[in-house]
This record gives C-alpha cells, sequence and structure tokens, in this order.
C-alpha cells in the first residue's frame, strides 16, 4: 500500500495561514509563558 503525507505551507493547495498562523501563537505562547495574542 502507498501512502502519502502533503505539506502545503506556502498556501498553495489550501489556504493554511488560517490554522498555520494560530498554532505558531499558540506554541509560542506555551514556549515563552505569555498570553496567546488575541486573533484578528
Amino acid at each position: 500500500m502507498k501512502k502519502l503525507a502533503v505539506f502545503d505551507l506556502d498556501g498553495t493547495l489550501h489556504h493554511t495561514e488560517l490554522a498555520l498562523a494560530p498554532a505558531i501563537a499558540r506554541a509560542t505562547a506555551d514556549i515563552t509563558g505569555e498570553e496567546e495574542p488575541a486573533h484578528s
């Protein structure tokens, strides 16, 4: 069986910034211990 994983970080196939930006903000807040910035 063949398996495929697709990573679309530049938004070519999907608007990845909709999920990527909040995930990065949450991870940064977890690492630094600071409050997560408000989403716009």
